[in-house]
């Protein structure tokens, strides 16, 4: 038993690193996407949802004080 539950510990820490590594691309993307003036405006015209999405990942990772 004590095998499985490290395997099972092993898979969901590597599982976690993956996820944490996603997450820490998809918030440089949607920044760098909201950075650049032409861009946003462009995504705000035709993709109003997907900025939307993109401003909240953004400002979720930046801290209470620079929301």
């Amino acid at each position: 038993r004590l095998s499985e539950a490290e395997r099972h510990a092993d898979f969901y820490q590597g599982l976690y690193r993956q996820y944490a590594h996603d997450l820490t691309v998809l918030v440089i993307y949607a920044r760098d996407l909201l950075s650049c003036k032409e861009v946003r405006e462009h995504l705000t015209k035709h993709f109003p949802d997907e900025v939307k999405l993109f401003r909240e990942i953004v400002q979720q990772t930046e801290g209470p004080d620079k929301k």
